[in-house]
């Protein structure tokens, strides 16, 4: 994640314009100040002036929750891929039958790590992350391609076929989302 320090540093209280009227101030005892020691005015900050400060910082929480999702379809899909191989006893260690039966049950249709399941979860996230703002779905299914993408770098190149029907059915799913709110 880069953070963008390229960004107008306009201070977050403008300047007062020319035209704003400053009042005296009164304090409780009646003892009138330089208004410019507590600056109260009675302006409004002009529509032009934009906080970029707050702006980037939206701006970088959004990119830190998109990288947070990335790094959870890379990691589901990790735990995906290991539980399979477990289930398939192909492993550089010995793995005992109780444990292979559990990885089985685990990615089987209903399992934890089912295409289903891992694809719901995945979907969920990305609900929660983008509402139904198009834009952000777009992000998310990014995100996603992203961590598969970084899963399968960590299995050399190739993940097992449990976790390529898991990304079909999250691409099935964004487009059967974005396709909801098209009909709205």
């Amino acid at each position: 994640m880069s953070i963008n320090t390229n960004y107008n540093q306009t201070p977050l209280v403008p300047p007062v314009p020319a035209t704003t009227h400053v009042q005296p101030v009164t304090t409780p005892n009646n003892n009138t100040q330089n208004p410019r020691d507590i600056f109260q005015t009675n302006r409004t900050r002009p529509a032009s002036q934009v906080d970029m400060v707050g702006i980037n910082q939206a701006i970088d929480q959004k990119e830190q929750q998109i990288e947070a999702f990335r790094q959870l379809v890379e990691r589901l899909l990790n735990q995906q891929g290991a539980t399979w191989v477990n289930a398939q006893g192909e492993t550089m260690v010995h793995i005992d039958e109780a444990t292979r039966a559990s990885a089985e049950e685990d990615i089987s249709e209903g399992g934890y790590f089912s295409v289903e399941a891992v694809a719901g979860r995945l979907l969920d996230f990305a609900r929660a992350f983008a509402g139904d703002d198009p834009r952000r779905i777009e992000l998310m299914r990014t995100a996603v391609q992203k961590g598969f993408a970084a899963a399968e770098e960590q299995w050399g190149g190739n993940l097992p076929d449990i976790s390529h029907e898991t990304l079909n059915a999250v691409m099935a799913g964004f487009d059967d989302w974005l396709a909801g709110i098209a009909a709205e």
